[in-house]
């Protein structure tokens, strides 16, 4: 990934696709699990996640989705390197609620 596809560094905001845009899962899916979770402002690591060892993968599915999913390496204990925990900002979790009337 090179600096300009950081979606950390500030500017990757101005081209993305805002939340409320964003085309929502559907129900009874591991991604709308992953979804529902990301919007009640949890952070989650594949540990977190006990419906399928695939968080990665749902992860891309809401981003191909127009979710703006973030992540960042953390420590975990007992592995040889950083995993991955995945969260939307709180911008984006309001610009969702607003774009769905407020629900979650």
């Amino acid at each position: 990934m090179s600096a300009h596809d950081d979606p950390n560094d500030g500017q990757f905001e101005m081209f993305e696709n805002p939340a409320g845009a964003a085309i929502w899962p559907n129900p009874g899916t591991n991604a709308r699990a992953l979804l529902d979770r990301l919007m009640s402002g949890e952070r989650i690591t594949q540990p977190d996640f006990k419906q399928s060892w695939r968080l990665a993968a749902y992860a891309g599915d809401l981003r191909e989705l127009g979710w703006p999913v973030q992540s960042e390496p953390v420590s975990y204990p007992h592995a040889n390197r950083p995993i991955a925990r995945y969260f939307l900002s709180a911008k984006a979790i309001a610009a969702a609620r607003s774009g769905q009337g407020g629900a979650a």
